[in-house]
């Protein structure tokens, strides 16, 4: 734990000085944004650089980082800080004096602890975890490189997503080899996406109260809360989404060097974070447009822009280029009725399965989780609030204006024409645009702030109800209780070294002592708190307890369920083992193939096997050498699923007929563990 306090001390560190020194921050919030866009600018260059060099490991990203902080200090050691510090206390006492604000403080931080400390002490449970955002940072991690494994029987699209958000997650891994602080990796951007939207909505004049609520409502939005629990890269994406946006305020306020430079490392780790970036990016590179038409060195703002920018972001863009000259491989595109980018996965794959039936509004209300807050504030703003500020701020009224109230729309629209999948998770960049505009609409319409008051309590304390269970909402309101009493008198307290250092000592105890919990419960924590089917997680555990602390080599088949199958520590080694001649697989190897997704999922898994595609003609004598070269110990079949039967793969036939080669060890409805002779 000692490592991961030193390590995040250095970079963040660095992002304090150079927001402090060398940046000339007008705000207290904009500072804060801006330190932590600057160490996670530094957290996702060093690691791809490191990466693509194939030396990745923790002694050499310390070392980096280290060497940058350094520099940092040499450059900066004539510069005096530009920002005073007590100013952050002043303000928040400030805003805390509102009784309602200190009321939704209190829940988000007593529903917040809650969650959070659930996720500590829980494994993982996420499907999207378990195949590729935490499996690509344990390969990384093993290899020392940046290559990802094939998403095997299930949408491959993955091993070609942008991976800044895996990056961050293999930040908190490295040190500890476990994802006890990696399944918490979220966090910080629910705090960013607050903060922007705070700092967004002072920037249009809105006043410090309403700010607040439209970050609050955002938070407190049920579907979005409870992305504490999940590890996930929705939420990272949104607070980038946002933080772009801020910044092009900033930029279009003063057009000056370092606010180009906030903005373009912005979107560059919102190009890099998530594949919806290229679509909902569109509308902030308008906005970044707009205002460099009135620059005159345009064309070298432009430049500078696109260099950082695709230096933070585009690593996953351009390797698929190199590889497949497709920067959205492995989706087929068509422009117009023509084939402008080859690749194997057409965009109805994603599509057929969604009926509009998902897009039920009354589904997204009640079913999805997004909170009265949605109906109230959000669903107006996107018919009205361009047509309410022409009419009672017609004075006022200017592009970044109108550009602002008709986000909502723009993103809702796009998010149907182009989102290959209609998850509530992709919205969130459209719900905070939403809570933004919805109290722009409050505010031209002069909406009695006690009203506004009296309907925000509301909607806080009917979302708490849709965050948890009994016991963690009894558990959550009495925090929450306790935090309203106690959080003003904590502000009141003088802070000085020997206390900060006392609290720094205190959560590092904390943290290393539930780690020792994590690791000594994972698998526990496995058989009990995670919605998979009993007989996989039985698997995940028996595999746990068998193979030795060195690890043992595991070839898996079926479902794409990876990350429990390392171990503790990582200790395992895990892959895909090929059926035909090429292995190990990357869905690019095959050029030819075209992947279809359909409603019966077991015509999808035949599909697989079809010529051209990656499972393609199956052979046991082919896949038996591939095992041996591979040195595999254990082979771990899943069922495969969303079909009505527990039909296996057929890596399950093969193993069951050659009981010379492979002994059954471990035997359930839904998987199977054979132990393969060498």
């Amino acid at each position: 734990m000692i490592i991961v306090f030193i390590s995040n001390f250095i970079v963040g560190l660095s992002g304090y000085l150079v927001a402090a020194r060398f940046l000339q921050i007008k705000t207290q919030v904009d500072f804060l944004i801006s330190v932590f866009i600057l160490y996670l600018s530094q957290i996702i260059l060093t690691e791809l650089l490191l990466g693509v060099f194939g030396i990745l490991n923790l002694t050499n990203l310390i070392l980096f980082n280290l060497l940058i902080l350094v520099f940092v200090l040499i450059l900066s050691r004539s510069k005096k800080a530009r920002i005073d510090l007590s100013l952050f206390k002043r303000a928040a006492q400030d805003l805390l004096n509102n009784k309602v604000i200190l009321i939704c403080v209190s829940l988000i931080i007593g529903f917040g602890i809650v969650k959070l400390f659930i996720n500590l002490i829980y494994a993982p449970f996420g499907w999207d975890n378990l195949s590729y955002h935490f499996v690509f940072p344990v390969e990384w991690l093993k290899h020392a490189n940046l290559e990802n494994p094939i998403t095997l029987c299930d949408d491959p699209s993955p091993s070609y997503y942008p991976i800044n958000g895996s990056l961050f997650f293999l930040w908190w891994m490295l040190p500890l080899k476990n994802v006890f602080l990696a399944d918490l990796a979220q966090t910080p951007f629910f705090i960013l996406a607050v903060l922007s939207i705070y700092s967004i909505c002072r920037k249009l004049r809105l006043n410090r109260e309403f700010s607040f609520y439209a970050a609050a409502l955002f938070l407190i939005t049920p579907n979005v809360f409870k992305q504490l629990e999940i590890a996930y890269v929705d939420v990272m994406v949104a607070g980038l989404f946002l933080t772009g946006l801020n910044f092009l305020l900033s930029l279009k306020e003063d057009f000056n060097w370092q606010n180009l430079l906030l903005w373009s490392v912005s979107f560059g780790l919102f190009l890099g974070t998530k594949t919806s970036a290229v679509i909902y990016g569109v509308f902030l590179f308008i906005y970044f447009a707009y205002i460099l038409f009135k620059q005159k060195n345009r064309f070298i703002y432009l430049i500078l822009f696109l260099l950082v920018s695709l230096v933070l972001g585009g690593f996953s863009y351009i390797k698929s280029i190199l590889l497949t000259l497709n920067p959205l491989y492995p989706a087929d595109i068509y422009l117009f009725g023509k084939n402008i980018f080859k690749g194997v996965v057409p965009f109805s794959f994603y599509r057929d399965h969604w009926t509009l039936d998902d897009l039920n509004l009354g589904k997204f209300l009640f079913s999805e989780g997004l909170g009265g807050q949605f109906l109230i504030f959000v669903l107006p703003a996107i018919f009205l609030g361009v047509p309410v500020a022409l009419i009672r701020k017609a004075k006022e009224i200017n592009f970044t204006l109108i550009f602002i109230l008709a986000l909502p729309l723009l993103l809702i629209v796009s998010f149907l024409l182009f989102m290959p999948q209609f998850w509530v998770r992709y919205l969130y960049t459209f719900l905070a645009a939403g809570f933004i505009a919805g109290f722009l609409t409050v505010d031209s319409l002069r909406i009695p702030v006690k009203v506004v008051r009296v309907i925000v309590i509301v909607c806080f304390f009917a979302s708490a109800g849709e965050l948890s269970g009994s016991w963690e909402i009894a558990a959550s309101f009495i925090l929450a209780i306790l935090t309203f009493f106690l959080l003003p008198k904590i502000l009141r307290i003088k802070l000085n070294l020997s206390r900060i250092l006392i609290f720094f000592v205190f959560c590092l105890v904390v943290l290393h002592l539930l780690n020792s919990f994590y690791d000594a419960n994972e698998y526990n924590s496995y058989l009990k708190n995670t919605p998979f089917p009993h007989e996989d997680r039985q698997a995940w555990k028996w595999l746990n307890d068998n193979t030795p602390l060195t690890g043992s080599r595991i070839a898996y088949a079926g479902i794409p369920h990876v990350l429990p199958l390392y171990g503790t520590h990582f200790k395992n080694d895990v892959s895909y083992v090929s059926v035909n001649k090429v292995n190990p697989v990357c869905l690019h190897d095959f050029p030819n193939g075209k992947y279809y997704w359909f409603k019966d999922y077991m015509q999808f898994h035949k599909n697989l096997e079809k010529e051209g595609n990656y499972r393609e003609n199956p052979d046991y004598n082919t896949w038996l050498g591939n095992l041996t070269s591979d040195k595999i110990d254990y082979l771990v079949v899943y069922s495969l699923r969303m079909s009505n039967k527990n039909i296996f793969p057929i890596e399950d036939l093969w193993a069951n007929g050659h009981a010379d080669r492979f002994q059954l060890v471990f035997n359930r409805e839904k998987v199977h563990i054979f132990k393969v002779a060498q």
